[in-house]
């Protein structure tokens, strides 16, 4: 008597989803590319990357949150921008219109009215200030408050040096994000 073949397991119906994941406390999510990303920080209220790009620009990516409770997005925001004036030297509004950000959004919840960019100088002794440019971004979905924000040491390029952006570098922070889901969602 034949016995029958063997009885294969079922596999799941979600979808592969490559790179790293990272899990905030409040559900919402985000994957990146170890190859691309050097993991600075993973705790359950903020993530903290670095990349570079092939120039020699590097990248940093901060995503925090917190449940929406505590904090609005512009009190996360105010929050960060704190955190830069006491960490770097001369924070300021980048007033320049190429360097400001287009339609910004975090995970499709828009951040129109919660957003900015801003040039600073790190100090840190004892080698020379280097110039930093950074975008600061906030939203809610109702239920999590998130705060993105991307800073580059990379000199802004021009038009004369093709470049696609001012800071072409801030596109990884755009795949990036491109990645980010809320847990309500």
């Amino acid at each position: 008597m034949r016995q029958p073949p063997p009885q294969m397991q079922s596999q799941s119906s979600l979808p592969y989803k490559p790179g790293r994941l990272w899990k905030s406390g409040v559900g919402a999510t985000i994957r990146y590319d170890a190859k691309i990303w050097r993991t600075l920080t993973a705790d359950p209220d903020e993530l903290r990357l670095l990349a570079s790009s092939e120039e020699g620009d590097r990248l940093w990516v901060t995503v925090r949150t917190v449940p929406r409770a505590e904090m609005s997005p512009l009190e996360l925001f105010q929050d960060q921008v704190s955190r830069e004036e006491r960490d770097k030297l001369g924070v300021e509004i980048d007033p320049i219109p190429e360097h400001m950000l287009l339609e910004p959004s975090i995970g499709f919840v828009a951040a129109d009215d919660v957003n900015g960019a801003y040039s600073a100088t790190l100090d840190p002794p004892p080698s020379p200030s280097v110039k930093v440019e950074f975008m600061l971004l906030a939203a809610t979905d109702g239920t999590a408050t998130v705060l993105v924000e991307a800073l580059t040491d990379g000199e802004p390029r021009t038009p004369k040096n093709e470049a696609p952006s001012p800071y072409p570098i801030f596109q990884k922070a755009d795949a990036l994000l491109a990645t980010f889901a809320w847990s309500s969602m």
